[in-house]
């Protein structure tokens, strides 16, 4: 129908209006009566009427300057085809028009307000309404429709939606519902929950797409199965749960992959609160399967600081049963292990090895280096040690042999076997050695019957005892002894022994030999008389390694050894001790010489070439070289010393400690001493020194003059000696550096600057002057005595006398 036609042919039937400044346009479906037109047009009508408009809606149908034209209400029943957008229209008169609004345009309906006042678009529908109240359909497919119903419900592919708004899409490649927001400028979604005029947001998406729920605590997300059983997520103070129907016996909870089609499960936390890794059915509050051989089940790992242990078990009362510590030591019954593996006292170890006769495994084993020990009171090692070298020791903490054992070992033996089987490794190892401890007083070894009475023993001296505990020879039996064969000994006591007549041969053989005269006779033993210029007693040695000649105590000897007389005059002794005395019969050393001549001795070198020096010796007990020479030299001597000087020597060392030359010079550390004294090095005199002067009433006393050592620097800095006494300074700001003062303490030094300039004393390293730094030389001529305190932290020096020309401390 024209637009232009309608609005001519009915122009009786219409009403006139002004255009208003913000009209709308409202389907002429959905109101259809004039009287249905109340309270948002009389409104608006208000509005425009009002001085806020500054229009009159009450102009007729004649006036000309109408800034949009006027529509007609079409006659009932027929359509309004729109060939084009309607602006501005006056909203009555569409609202009069029945039928269907068609245009062909791309742009069907454009609505364009220009102010606040009005409502775009408004739909009533009836009081009795049960149709919808707008659809938007597709020519193809009628099921994309957007339908407002009676209710007010909102169906987007829907007609008959059951809710404010149900989205409805059957497709498979387009989603249901988009929601796009400019970022971060509002959120995406919010669902409210309205109490009286307030509202809240129970939950929301923000505009970076993050769900979002209310602020109060208590479950937020609910998941049911088909049993009716409740699985969510809550939120308690503090707190975010992940929680499962409690009356379901099956329920779990499971973490794991989901590709799409299938569940791969990595982890379970069952209703029992027991959490399987690898594993569905934990039995354990923590079960963990390893997913492969290459994987390890459980991995503690410290941070780069761990101070704290890496792993702790308690007991219900949160002692500490079990640690390990941030270095990988295992503690049991301690939280502080202080080895790879420590159990406290009173902790049991035990190691459970096979049941069989036949089982060959090696239920215990350590490495093959270090030590293992076993601990006594008090005692590192102190009960069982095997050494690195393969040694053991039972109560020896450092053994000395393969088997080291110090108290008393006992030997059962079986029906097969001895008690005690001592095999050598080698043919030149010894199967058994008894070593005596310092100051042995017990037997060495001991041979018991069953009553634990001695039947024979080795006492602490090595001496064999058959019979007897108490052994007073190297061998002694009490008892009747059985010889079969040929004796051969150098001692044997016996408390009762038989020797048949003729066992024993003593002949008088040739020169060289041992004569036995017939006519000799002794109470105490053989006596053994040289004749026809025979000696007494020739000792001849079988070999290079056997001696000669051995006299021999017994163990409670009395008398002498040995002894020299001449006639029936003793001269000389070996006592029972073996001190030898020369000239006495009682020595009171192990060497003692007495005369009546003032000569007693004489060490004489009878050497012609060479080293021509008579010596003596000297070595003490701890040592294992000569510690001392004490001689006089002779020529070619390796020390050069001066020949016939008497000195002091330390061999091991090739220094000479003190010479006496032949004028009576002392030289200590000076083998030619030119002065009466000449010591090579500090002395030390703790009473007091006198120099040519014998009133020594000060620690040193000097009747004359002192030459102490003075230097004159030629350089821009000049480091002390230790020892120089007074340093002149010649060169202009030349720095003189002082010794270390803990290297003398009390060292007294002179400093003088003659130089034109400035110059520096400064102390070394951490040292100080008078708790300060450096001192300074304004001008030539200036000086300082300074004396070193080196028993202080750093070192100091103290200023004596001096710094009297300006100098000042830096």
């Amino acid at each position: 129908m024209d637009i232009q036609a309608s609005m001519t042919e009915n122009a009786k039937a219409q009403e006139t209006r002004n255009v208003c400044p913000e009209s709308t346009i409202e389907s002429a479906s959905q109101i259809s009566k004039p009287e249905c037109l109340d309270s948002p047009f009389q409104q608006e009508k208000k509005k425009e009427n009002s001085s806020e408009s500054g229009l009159s809606c009450e102009s007729t149908v004649e006036s000309a300057n109408r800034r949009n034209f006027i529509m007609k209400a079409a006659v009932a029943g027929t359509a309004l085809a729109l060939g084009g957008s309607l602006l501005g229209a006056n909203r009555e008169e569409i609202a009069r028009a029945s039928g269907d609004i068609t245009t062909n345009f791309c742009g069907p309906i454009v609505v364009k307000v220009s102010g606040s006042c009005c409502i775009p678009i408004t739909v009533r529908g009836s009081i009795t309404q049960t149709v919808p109240w707008q659809k938007w359909e597709c020519n193809c497919d009628s099921s994309f429709a957007n339908v407002m119903n009676n209710y007010g419900n909102l169906g987007i592919g829907t007609t008959s939606p059951s809710a404010r708004l149900e989205v409805n899409w059957a497709g498979f490649s387009c989603f249901p519902l988009i929601v796009t927001t400019a970022y971060g400028v509002a959120p995406m979604q919010e669902w409210r929950l309205q109490r009286g005029g307030c509202y809240t947001t129970p939950v929301s998406i923000s505009a970076s797409g993050m769900l979002c729920f209310g602020a109060s605590i208590g479950d937020k997300i609910y998941l049911y199965d088909g049993a009716c059983n409740k699985f969510g997520f809550s939120i308690a103070a503090s707190q975010l749960s992940i929680y499962h129907g409690a009356s379901g016996a099956c329920n779990h909870t499971s973490f794991g992959n989901y590709n799409g089609t299938s569940f791969t499960e990595f982890m379970r936390l069952t209703n029992h609160g027991n959490l399987g890794i690898g594993t569905t059915a934990p039995s354990a509050r923590v079960h963990t399967i390893s997913s492969g051989p290459s994987c390890i089940p459980i991995i503690a790992e410290g941070a780069a600081c761990q101070s704290a242990p890496l792993q702790e078990w308690q007991n219900s009362g949160k002692s500490v049963l079990a640690v390990v510590d941030k270095e990988g030591n295992l503690g049991i019954g301690t939280s502080a292990p202080s080895s790879a593996v420590q159990l406290v006292s009173g902790k049991e170890l035990r190691i459970c090895g096979g049941t069989s006769g036949t089982d060959t495994k090696n239920y215990f084993s350590f490495g093959a280096s270090g030590t293992f020990g076993i601990d006594g009171l008090g005692s590192s090692n102190g009960r069982f040690v095997v050494t690195n070298c393969g040694c053991v020791g039972i109560g020896a903490g450092a053994p000395l042999y393969k088997l080291d054992v110090r108290g008393t070992v006992r030997g059962c033996a079986g029906p097969k076997c001895p008690g005690v089987l001592a095999t050598s490794g080698c043919a030149s190892a010894i199967p058994l050695v008894a070593t005596a401890a310092p100051g042995q007083t017990a037997n060495l070894m001991q041979f018991e019957n069953s009553s634990g009475t001695a039947l024979s023993v080795v006492s602490k001296c090595g001496w064999f005892g058959i019979g007897t505990s108490t052994p007073a020879a190297h061998l002694c039996v009490q008892g009747s002894v059985n010889i079969n064969g040929a004796l051969t000994a150098s001692e044997l006591s016996f408390c009762s022994l038989t020797i048949p007549k003729g066992t024993i041969n003593v002949t008088d053989c040739a020169a060289s030999a041992i004569g036995v005269s017939s006519s000799s006779t002794s109470s105490s033993g053989i006596g053994v008389q040289g004749s026809g210029g025979f000696v007494g007693i020739q000792g001849v040695a079988g070999s290079a390694s056997a001696v000669p000649l051995i006299a021999k105590g017994t163990a409670c000897q009395t008398a002498d050894l040995q002894t020299w007389q001449k006639g029936s005059t003793t001269k000389s002794v070996v006592n029972k001790c073996g001190w030898l005395g020369i000239g006495t019969t009682s020595p009171s050393l192990p060497l003692n010489v007495q005369s009546t001549t003032p000569l007693t001795g004489q060490f004489k070198s009878g050497a012609m070439s060479g080293d021509r020096s008579a010596l003596v010796q000297f070595q003490n007990a701890d040592s294992t070289a000569v510690d001392w020479n004490l001689g006089v030299a002779g020529e070619c001597n390796a020390a050069k010393i001066p020949d016939g000087s008497f000195y002091f020597q330390q061999p091991s060392a090739s220094t000479v400690g003190l010479t006496i030359s032949k004028c009576g010079s002392v030289g200590i550390d000076n083998t030619s001493p030119q002065r009466k004294l000449c010591v090579n090095g500090r002395g030390q005199f703790k009473c007091g020194l006198g120099i040519a002067t014998q009133n020594i009433n000060t620690t040193l006393a000097v009747n004359g003059s002192i030459a102490a050592r003075t230097v004159t620097p030629t350089c821009s800095t000049y480091d002390m000696k230790t020892s120089d006494f007074a340093v002149f300074e010649t060169v202009a700001g030349a720095t003189v550096v002082l010794p270390p003062a803990g290297t003398q303490n009390g060292m007294i030094v002179f400093i003088k600057n003659l130089s034109t300039g400035k110059m520096t004393v400064s102390p070394s390293g951490s040292d100080k002057i008078e708790q300060g730094g450096a001192l300074t030389f304004g001008k030539s001529h200036d000086s300082v005595t300074l004396i070193s305190n080196g028993l202080t932290s750093g070192g100091e020096w103290y200023v004596l006398t001096g710094v009297q020309c300006g100098a000042v401390l830096s």
